[in-house]
């Protein structure tokens, strides 16, 4: 029986997965589900429960924790719990807001953005 409270869509697409806490390279596999709150991608080698990685599926990055790792014939099923989701055109639209003085992106957010130092200050200030 399956306990999920969430509809689950299914997909079949590429994904490029890569552990943000190690430097290896990245993990090609397949998307094959997604709920409000979670996953289930396929790749050819394990992953640790507990692990962060960052997904790239077409025009959307993800973030997600590995919840579950399963062996499936010659590969590993995963579920992830999504921890943030964003469009590479919304990214790069926060970036430009940013590179511009970032006064749209201040006006709606509701965390404190912290500027760098000017230029003057980080010539006098010791290394």
């Amino acid at each position: 029986m399956d306990r999920r409270s969430d509809h689950r869509f299914a997909f079949d697409e590429p994904v490029s997965a890569t552990l943000l806490e190690h430097d290896t390279p990245p993990h090609s596999g397949r998307f094959v589900d997604i709920s409000q709150h979670g996953m289930r991608i396929v790749l050819n080698s394990h992953v640790d429960i507990g692990e962060v990685m960052k997904l790239e599926i077409g025009d959307h990055l993800m973030v997600g924790e590995v919840r579950h790792c399963e062996p499936q014939e010659h590969e590993f099923a995963l579920g992830l719990s999504i921890l943030t989701w964003v469009e590479r055109s919304e990214l790069a639209r926060l970036m430009e807001e940013i590179g511009a003085g970032g006064s749209a992106y201040q006006s709606r957010s509701p965390f404190m953005v912290v500027s760098a130092p000017d230029e003057a200050e980080a010539e006098t200030s010791p290394a």
